[in-house]
């Protein structure tokens, strides 16, 4: 690494592949993918839900050669429950592989469904995505691919990189919101979010490196315990020269459609006809900020000349109401960074990435008496077995153990 290496938050380093889509209107290169898809289906009958937790318990209790299966704790470490009493996650081979995709199943509320799909895309092309869902199809056999297609979505992450953008360089917005926050993370780069955390719609902006070149040249990564909002935290960092690198701006769609309802909702099957998140997002020129200034500065200036009027003014005591001069600032300074709808007519191609399984899926819907079946689990799974077998001197040995 150069002497001008420093350790940056990983959070902030990309090393995946995104599509190329068009230009902005101010020549900026631009990439957009799907950066994560959770998905829930639900059994239609209590055949198909003992077959499914039969299979995923025997696929628990034994190594692979082609992926690494591990149960997942469904509980933070704070203690919080997760919605589902049971997990696990599929991996490629290798301690440091990214994990691909979360199965759960077992719901602990009645209006949940019976499993639940979370993908990370982002680790995968089109050909990995199709050769980890034909492993577990044959696993599961032919209800795997009936699950999908049943399956409605709870969150998809869309996200759109304009590169040799900064964050600073515009003033954003997001129509229909009242909840924003500046955030960077520790040893990272600038952030906002705009949106609350239960909002059907949330962009998360934030400045990256892309450094998709240490994948095959390795790199430097250690991890550290920080304070992040009074809760200590393992973040992980990467050493990087970030000048070596092209910096872009992530502009990430975070999706949380109702079941089956409102303007979001899709199934698994339909995803290449999501409504564009972008049409809400306002950007305006960089200047805004330094008109603004000096509009409130002159708006705010206090009517007396006297001492106390001033002290007044400096502690706070303005008036907060947007003024006309500052709504025609805002009309006046508004800019298309990018054509919204010419971005979106790639999604499609974004959702061909995914794989041809996806892809080709047809949507299928549940009739009143499938949707009358229980979800549940009742029965507990079995404990996990040692796929290992034991070596001659270790039988012996345990042999010897019983017998004192």
């Amino acid at each position: 690494m150069s002497k001008k290496s420093n350790w940056l938050n990983r959070k902030n380093v990309e090393l995946n592949i995104s599509n190329e889509i068009c230009r902005s209107s101010h020549g900026h290169r631009m990439t957009m993918r799907a950066d994560g898809i959770t998905s829930v289906s639900r059994f239609h009958s209590e055949e198909e839900k003992e077959g499914v937790l039969q299979t995923l318990e025997r696929i628990l209790g034994r190594k692979w050669k082609q992926y690494r299966i591990e149960r997942k704790s469904t509980q933070n470490k704070a203690g919080k429950l997760h919605p589902y009493k049971y997990g696990l996650s599929v991996y490629r081979k290798g301690d440091d592989s990214p994990m691909l995709l979360h199965i759960n199943w077992g719901p602990r509320h009645v209006k949940t469904g019976g499993i639940r799909f979370e993908f990370r895309p982002q680790h995968m092309d089109a050909e990995a995505m199709d050769h980890m869902l034909g492993w577990l199809s044959k696993r599961f056999g032919a209800i795997f691919c009936r699950l999908l297609a049943r399956s409605w979505v709870t969150r998809i992450d869309v996200a759109l990189d304009v590169y040799g953008c900064k964050l600073n360089d515009y003033v954003w917005d997001l129509k229909g919101i009242s909840t924003f926050k500046d955030h960077i993370n520790f040893k990272g780069l600038p952030g906002l979010n705009l949106g609350g955390q239960r909002s059907a719609l949330r962009f998360n902006l934030y400045e990256k490196v892309y450094a998709g070149v240490l994948n095959s040249l390795g790199f430097n990564q250690r991890s550290e315990v920080v304070l992040k909002d009074g809760k200590a935290r393992q973040e992980q960092f990467v050493e990087i020269n970030q000048e070596e690198f092209d910096g872009f701006l992530r502009i990430e769609a975070r999706i949380i459609p109702g079941r089956r309802s409102g303007a979001w909702s899709v199934m698994l099957a339909e995803l290449a006809e999501l409504k564009n998140p972008f049409g809400r997002i306002v950007v305006y020129e960089g200047k805004l900020k330094s008109v603004l200034v000096n509009d409130f500065i002159e708006s705010s200036r206090p009517k007396s000349n006297s001492a106390k009027a001033w002290a007044r003014h400096a502690m706070g005591d303005v008036d907060s109401r947007m003024s006309r001069r500052v709504k025609r600032a805002l009309v006046t300074h508004e800019t298309e960074l990018f054509n919204k709808n010419e971005v979106w007519a790639y999604w499609s191609s974004c959702v061909a990435a995914l794989g041809t399984i996806i892809a080709e899926l047809e949507p299928v819907n549940a009739t009143k008496k499938e949707m009358a079946v229980s979800q549940f689990v009742e029965s507990k799974p079995n404990r996990k077995r040692n796929p290992r077998r034991l070596t001659r001197r270790e039988q012996a040995r345990l042999k010897r153990k019983r017998r004192g």
